[in-house]
């Protein structure tokens, strides 16, 4: 049993690497972030021993990314 879907560009890993490439892919050609697959092998969200804080260089680097992470909403679109 497989599954198959077609899309324009693959992320593998929903880590810093992988979610910083979707949300620069969002912010700079949108319409290439809706033809994107991002796959994780964990269960989202993780337990985190920080219970989701944010560090001061964390902070910097979304704020860079025009994140407001005190107000963001992000939807996923889980297609399985």
């Amino acid at each position: 049993m497989g599954f198959h879907y077609n899309c324009d560009i693959l992320i593998v890993g929903s880590g810093p690497a992988g979610i910083s490439t979707w949300l620069h892919l969002n912010k700079n050609s949108p319409e290439l972030a809706g033809d994107t697959i991002l796959i994780e092998k964990a269960v989202l969200p993780r337990h985190k021993l920080c219970a989701g804080g944010v560090g001061a260089w964390s902070a910097d680097v979304l704020n860079r990314l025009e994140i407001d992470i005190l107000h963001s909403t992000f939807k996923c679109n889980t297609r399985l």
